[in-house]
């Protein structure tokens, strides 16, 4: 049976119209109302009975939700269950921009050869790490480590410190690091002697590396073996490649996540040096 105040299709017993609550009869029985038997909370999409004694219900379902939505995650939050999400946004910060972490912050970094606290060194210049965290974040202190070479010896990425550096996490397998291999040894190239250039092939025995690198003798900048996979998980990287931008402090200044082309590092770089 059809209601003829809004068109719904009745299948039950009902007599009246379990969308709008009008009589399905031709007239309602002498001395009965015709209350709806539910209707619809527009502003919680909630199906709740109006019939005698039951009116408190989509209130108690409306203090529910709120409860879930706003009590919870408040309760929780302070309680160091759920940690809210506060990752600077992965672009470009130079020098003296907006960005940067809150000043006043120690590194909290155990294996990190420098200190945050003080506003300038032994020589009274400003201190560059003052307010600064370690971490994989604009503004941060890169994490430090330290790793063995293809073509022998070993280096530490703190020791690089003086000029600006390029670090590109990556892998021989992956289709959009292969692509972005050439790009890297295009910006070696022009920024020889002023930029360091790093590779750090991830989670590969050297051998591998290797073998793949021997194969493209035109690819000759630095890389790193890191077939532990420690330093991918000290960057807490998801992404290959994703590559970072240090300034001559070892400071974060921008990051890339995915294959770039040399105008994409070369725009940040000219940025970089004096």
């Amino acid at each position: 049976m059809f209601c003829k105040d809004c068109g719904k299709q009745n299948n039950g017993t009902d007599p009246y119209c379990t969308a709008c609550g009008a009589s399905l009869l031709a007239e309602d029985p002498p001395g009965e109302a015709h209350p709806p038997d539910t209707w619809q909370d527009e502003s919680f999409g909630l199906s709740s009975a109006k019939r005698e004694g039951k009116p408190y219900l989509a209130l108690f379902a409306a203090t529910l939700i709120v409860a879930i939505v706003v009590v919870v995650p408040l309760f929780t939050q302070g309680f160091g269950l759920l940690a809210p999400h506060t990752s600077k946004a992965s672009t470009s910060l130079l020098p003296g921009s907006e960005g940067q972490s809150e000043a006043g912050s120690d590194t909290g970094d155990a294996n990190s050869p420098i200190s945050s606290q003080g506003n300038t060194d032994a020589s009274g210049a400003a201190d560059p790490y003052a307010g600064k965290e370690v971490g994989i974040d604009i503004g941060d202190i890169a994490p430090d480590f330290t790793l063995e070479l293809r073509g022998g010896g070993s280096f530490r990425l703190s020791d690089l410190r003086g000029k600006p550096t390029l670090l590109n996490l990556s892998t021989t397998w992956c289709p959009p690091c292969i692509k972005e291999f050439p790009e890297i040894q295009k910006v070696y190239d022009a920024y020889k002697g002023k930029v360091n250039i790093l590779g750090v092939d991830q989670q590969e025995e050297a051998a591998v590396v290797d073998a793949y690198f021997d194969q493209y003798p035109s690819i000759v900048y630095p890389i790193a073996y890191d077939p532990s996979g420690n330093t991918f998980g000290i960057y807490q990287n998801d992404y290959i490649p994703t590559t970072y931008i240090l300034d001559k402090d070892g400071i974060i200044v921008a990051s890339f996540v995915g294959g770039q082309d040399f105008n994409a590092f070369d725009r940040v770089l000219k940025g970089v040096l004096p």
